[in-house]
């Protein structure tokens, strides 16, 4: 009913040929149903989340030491709805240790390399020659769709399809299939419509290293997820890579078929359950096991898979949750121990917090540590301390206090544009020309390839 409405108002627009004056009052009518809608969601969504367990959890001692979930998606999805006292943990501690610290430079440049294939070797050399072929044709058909999907937004900041499309798929040619695999799931209508927009986790580390007062410091090397993703079976890899093909080309013919120009995305829909499970602080250890299930199904994986999906889900259960959960319990116990005169938050992927074996569990068997999951609580406390003094900073004057207050896209942290980023993360300075040194091109893939994989990678 919807679509029939849509083309029948598309048809009376041109064939009637509504008249400027009239276009703009029906834009600004329309707008304002939206933003109404919107509004009514989001007091919605905020409505009896006062009190349930958050994604904060508080190690006792003096001072706390906190624990912070995050889930790996643009940071306009999410940010809004963190309970305010999250938000103070976030921005009042001294120290903010993260997975990896993404201004680091050098970390960048290891998270590119490892993305390539041993010298002189070329993705031809690992894939069948069909499909390879497969691949580049769908790379090739999403680059004609890409100027479509951009958003006004995108070109007043100077993104550009063209641009998007290396930040995207540079070098693609060159990388290992389970990167590729990765640069295929963003190939979406929904992930370039929020490429200038930071991940939540760099949104965090861009707010803390801007105040100079807050140390940044990272749980993991590079090197060491590398080698985590490197160490899936060749073969393997290379699966997962053809199911993923198979699931993008039918995508892309369904929406073809159906005028959508790419408007189908499976992964965006399950993706966009768990950003609503996680504001709505109901997304539980339950929820994340059953993410490769959706995954799965979504891929219309029949029995004759299942062996192999199996071992693949294994793998990284394995080596991306329980052995990277229990490496980083070992070093929060080291660093809580070295730095026990600083407020210290450390900001993983949820799914490393919740259910068996996970940090909290890890930590709690040890009998050494109090950790506590906090409550949700959306009223603003005045400052008290010179800690709260820097809150204030960037997170007070984005939410009111208010339990029930909506809060608007016009009330985030301004976007940075392209030629921010590029300054901000590389020290890059366009010429006169207003071209840079080249090194974005190089690396700014990895930024957006650390979060945009797999969907049970979205909490990792």
């Amino acid at each position: 009913m919807k679509l029939r409405f849509f083309m029948f108002s598309f048809t009376i627009f041109f064939v009637c040929g509504l008249s400027s004056n009239a276009r703009k009052k029906r834009e600004k009518s329309a707008s304002s149903q939206v933003t109404s809608r919107r509004q009514h969601h989001q007091q919605q969504l905020l409505s009896g989340r006062e009190g349930r367990p958050s994604f904060l959890w508080r190690i006792e001692r003096e001072p706390p030491a906190y624990f912070y979930g995050t889930i790996h998606v643009p940071y306009t999805k999410v940010w809004p709805q963190i309970p305010t006292n999250s938000k103070d943990a976030l921005t009042s501690s001294d120290k903010v240790v993260f997975e990896l610290d993404l201004t680091d430079e050098e970390t960048m440049t290891s998270l590119n390399d490892c993305q390539l294939l041993e010298e002189g070797r070329r993705l031809s050399d690992v894939l069948p020659p069909e499909m390879m072929r497969r691949l580049a044709d769908h790379i090739a058909r999403v680059k004609m769709l890409i100027p479509d999907w951009l958003t006004d937004e995108q070109k007043r900041k100077g993104f550009s399809a063209d641009m998007i499309y290396e930040m995207t798929i540079h070098e693609w040619e060159r990388k290992k299939p389970i990167w590729v695999n990765f640069i295929l799931q963003s190939l979406t209508r929904s992930e370039t419509r929020s490429r200038h927009l930071p991940w939540l986790d760099l949104f965090l580390t861009q707010q803390a290293a801007d105040t100079n007062r807050q140390e940044v410091a990272s749980i993991e090397s590079a090197q060491e997820q590398c080698t985590t993703l490197d160490g899936l079976d060749a073969q393997l890899a290379v699966y997962a890579l053809n199911r993923t093909l198979n699931l993008v080309e039918e995508q892309r013919k369904r929406s073809g078929e159906e005028g959508g120009g790419g408007k189908i995305d499976v992964e965006a829909h399950i993706i966009n359950h768990f950003i609503h499970k996680y504001n709505t602080l109901q997304l539980t250890d339950v929820d994340l096991n059953f993410a490769s299930a959706l995954a799965i199904e979504s891929n219309n994986m029949t029995s004759s898979d299942d062996d192999v999906t199996e071992r693949i889900d294994e793998y990284f259960k394995v080596n991306m949750n329980l052995k990277r959960s229990e490496r980083m319990s070992e070093r929060v116990q080291t660093l809580l121990e070295r730095e026990k005169k600083k407020q210290i938050v450390f900001v993983f992927g949820v799914g490393h917090f919740l259910g068996a074996d996970s940090v909290i569990e890890i930590m709690g068997r040890t009998g050494r540590y109090n950790i506590t999951r906090m409550p949700a609580r959306f009223r603003s406390r005045r400052a008290s301390s010179p800690g709260n003094h820097r809150k204030r900073a960037w997170h007070e004057r984005h939410h009111d206090g208010d339990d029930d207050v909506t809060i608007s896209s016009s009330s985030l942290p301004p976007t940075r544009s392209q030629a921010e980023w590029r300054r901000y993360l590389f020290n890059d300075h366009p010429d006169d020309e207003g071209n840079g040194s080249g090194r974005l091109r190089t690396q700014s893939p990895i930024l957006l390839l650390l979060f945009i994989t797999a969907v049970s990678f979205v909490f990792s």
